[in-house]
């Protein structure tokens, strides 16, 4: 079993009690299965793999990022006692463009930052001289290809376990067609030249655009961290489960108990754990500025989101959710066969769909009918 975090001191000033309670996580079942296929994608043999992380906004994306970087952390802690030129990942964060075009400048630049590289923006890697390499300084308005260049060495030299990119639908908001191919070959090179799984985190937009390449959807492993569904009664057993644990935490003089609330959280939160996070984180903060001893249902009221909000969110949720349909994926499944001249075949044979099982123990046999009298002499 494992161990019971023990409360927030309540007693603390305020600005610690709100910061602890800020920064307090909690495990859950679709985060831990979210965070096992991630750093199965880490310890790939194949370094050049993309994992394509979606999920609704709220769903706790960015724990999730943050939970992988500190397990690489713990895992190279040694190594990076002995290589202080080592760094165990890159966290970068895409931003969203500001002329419709996204900036891989900029993007460079950022990810030249996560690795520690001073300066980065004025020098490139000229020359290698016994197996280091030496910078030449560079122009103000130095191209995206040196800044590329500069970017691959980097994470050669530093090994990073991989490279996280948060918000990663803004790559792709850049139109259509080609345009739209060109950015996602840049990611599959990108990968593929700096031999570093890169690791994409965004909306459920990010997964339905990178489909459209067939090479890239090859080398890319889906993660989607989705909502808890309150129809399924273990979902909504683990959901309220994560709800007991963060009332348990909050540093307040007695802290509430919030199951009678489970249905309105649940709704104002659509089953996002990040949601329900900053709901209760809220709802916390108004308690310590009247002074009061608890939560109340008046501070859950003046935390939640309103309906309308909660509404808009829902319909993004519900269309990216379609991508995962076991009947999308069937239908997919039966154009797949229809183009290679496989129609009315079987997705697999019959026999291992409902294989033919036996009865009998180990050690029994079959009944049959057995010969009887002496056998005539030969």
């Amino acid at each position: 079993m494992a161990a019971i975090n023990p409360p927030i001191d309540w007693t603390l000033p305020n600005h610690e009690r709100q910061n602890a309670f800020f920064d307090y996580k909690t495990t859950h079942p679709h985060l831990g299965h979210a965070f096992r296929m991630i750093m199965n994608i880490v310890n790939t043999p194949d370094s050049g793999r993309l994992g394509i992380g979606v999920g609704p906004t709220g769903a706790g994306k960015t724990t999730l990022l943050n939970s992988a970087q500190r397990k690489i952390e713990k895992e190279l802690e040694k190594e990076l006692i002995v290589d202080r030129s080592r760094i165990p990942s890159v966290i970068v964060t895409a931003c969203p463009a500001e002329n419709g075009t996204f900036s891989w400048k900029v993007f460079y630049l950022r990810v030249l930052q996560a690795c520690r590289e001073v300066a980065a923006q004025q020098k490139v890697p000229l020359e290698m001289l016994d197996g280091r390499p030496l910078f030449q300084q560079i122009a103000s308005d130095d191209s995206v290809a040196a800044l590329r260049q500069s970017v691959c060495e980097a994470l050669r030299q530093r090994r990073p376990r991989a490279l996280f990119v948060d918000e990663a639908q803004h790559i792709l908001k850049t139109g259509s067609g080609d345009r739209l191919q060109s950015q996602l070959d840049v990611l599959k090179t990108l990968a593929d030249e700096c031999k570093v799984p890169i690791i994409l985190f965004g909306t459920y937009s990010l997964l339905i655009q990178h489909t459209m390449n067939g090479q890239l959807a090859r080398r890319s492993t889906t993660i989607h961290f989705g909502r808890y569904q309150f129809d399924r009664p273990e979902e909504r057993l683990s959901f309220e489960r994560v709800l007991v644990t963060l009332s348990g935490m909050m540093p307040v003089k007695y802290p509430p108990n919030l199951r009678p609330y489970l249905g309105f959280l649940f709704e104002r939160s659509l089953g996002c754990v990040g949601i329900l996070k900053e709901t209760l984180v809220r709802a916390v903060n108004l308690a310590i500025a009247e002074k009061a001893e608890t939560v109340t249902e008046k501070h859950l009221e003046q935390s939640v989101l309103d309906a309308r909000k909660c509404e808009a969110i829902l319909h993004e949720i519900v269309e990216g959710e379609k991508l995962f349909a076991k009947a999308e994926e069937a239908a997919a499944a039966e154009r797949i066969r229809t183009r290679l001249g496989m129609e009315g075949q079987p997705p697999v044979p019959t026999s291992v769909i409902s294989p033919k099982k036996s009865t009998a123990r180990p050690g029994v046999r079959k009944p049959m009918r057995d010969p009887i009298g002496f056998p005539k002499p030969s």
